[in-house]
């Protein structure tokens, strides 16, 4: 395949998926409770996330592992109370 059709092919896959997420965000949060559709996205990103990097032969950085349960773990529930969670109105 040539480089510019991969490369638009990559653009293309990213921009829907993207633009996908905060539909099913905003349709899913009526349905499920904010901080489970958010741990579920994270979940399913972290899982695409870990199949690249096994294609890949990427090293999976096992040795910093408490850093990153501390980074889901705030990176989670700051995304969840800056995205989903609105300040009452007066």
């Amino acid at each position: 395949m040539p480089a510019p059709l991969l490369t638009l092919l990559v653009y293309v896959t990213v921009a829907l998926t993207w633009s996908g997420s905060w539909i099913t965000g905003k349709l899913g949060v009526a349905l499920v409770p904010p901080l489970e559709l958010g741990a579920v996205r994270f979940a399913i990103a972290g899982l695409l996330m870990l199949a690249l990097a096994r294609v890949n032969l990427s090293p999976l950085g096992v040795s910093k592992l408490p850093l990153i349960v501390l980074a889901v773990a705030f990176g989670l529930s700051g995304y969840n109370a800056l995205v989903f969670f609105r300040a009452p109105l007066p």
